[in-house]
């Protein structure tokens, strides 16, 4: 992998990492060739974590994206960010050890590794003690199938908001949601799922792209939601 980027200090997994990781939510319906042109544009940009989930493509995202990893050779280089524990079609609740356990064990195989870098609970379920939801992760932690742990989500309204500002600057909406992701205090990183090569090398430049404190503050709205 070549190229370079702005980049940051992940503590969880001791390396840096860019700031701008990839998502590919689209990989599912993109075909395998689309998908691999993408993922080597991100790469050649110096790109290294990837985030995919266990329902993107009723999983076909995570074997799209192992399959990549394993024609590449890069899996030392990439940091797999997985998501699971998505609630049903129903939108039932699958917050429990059971389906993260069961979820987990697929997501292992469709990306033919043996361990996820970091790994995500989709959607949360505030009727879910914390205590329980920690120890069904903690488990896979100590038995070496994660590495590290997280949740994932941002609402409407920002969304809204970024598609706003974007106009002002003559920018794409996701050009400013992660310029803004990027612009925290609490040093993050910024996810974009892309649709064609072009669209990573743009999304890339949010790395650069600076917001002032007036346009961070509209973005956050009223009640900082």
């Amino acid at each position: 992998m070549t190229g370079s980027g702005a980049r940051r200090h992940f503590a969880p997994l001791g390396r840096d990492l860019a700031r701008v990781g990839l998502g590919t939510v689209r990989f599912g319906h993109a075909g395998r060739d689309a998908s691999f042109e993408v993922l080597d544009a991100w790469a050649d940009l110096g790109g290294d974590l990837v985030d995919t989930a266990a329902i993107y493509g009723a999983g076909e995202s995570e074997r799209v994206l192992g399959a990549w990893i394993a024609a590449r050779g890069y899996r030392d280089e990439v940091v797999v960010l997985s998501k699971g524990a998505h609630p049903d079609p129903a939108w039932r609740s699958r917050l429990d050890p059971g389906s993260i356990a069961g979820d987990l064990r697929d997501s292992l195989e469709r990306l033919a590794t043996d361990r996820i870098d970091i790994y995500m609970l989709h959607r949360d379920d505030p009727a879910v003690p914390v205590g329980e939801i920690v120890d069904a992760l903690h488990e896979h932690v100590m038995a070496g199938r994660v590495r590290s742990i997280g949740v994932s989500n941002w609402n409407r309204a920002r969304r809204e908001r970024a598609r706003e500002l974007g106009r002002r600057l003559g920018v794409w909406a996701a050009q400013v949601a992660l310029a803004y992701a990027l612009s925290q205090p609490f040093q993050p990183f910024a996810l974009a799922g892309m649709r064609d090569a072009d669209a990573v090398r743009a999304a890339w430049t949010a790395a650069s792209l600076e917001l002032d404190a007036g346009q961070r503050e509209w973005l956050a709205g009223p009640n900082g939601d």
